[in-house]
């Protein structure tokens, strides 16, 4: 399944989690580890002018390509 439009930051959590990883707060960005806390990828969230904290499609298909892997 490839993502087209953006998802909302809470949503993307969920669908991280539900694969067994986690999201932590890097300096600027967001990351996603594993349970021994080993680096998948590193991701950022866009602020629209609505205040909506949403994860671009490019890094939802990112993740979702690396955890086929």
């Amino acid at each position: 399944m490839r993502y087209n439009s953006p998802l909302e930051e809470h949503k993307f959590i969920k669908l991280v989690k539900s694969f067994g990883y986690t999201v932590a707060s890097s300096s600027k960005h967001h990351k996603i580890v594993d349970e021994n806390d080993v680096l998948l990828m590193v991701f950022a969230i866009s602020h629209s002018g609505k205040g909506k904290r949403e994860v671009k499609p490019v890094y939802i298909n990112q993740f979702l390509s690396k955890i086929k892997e």
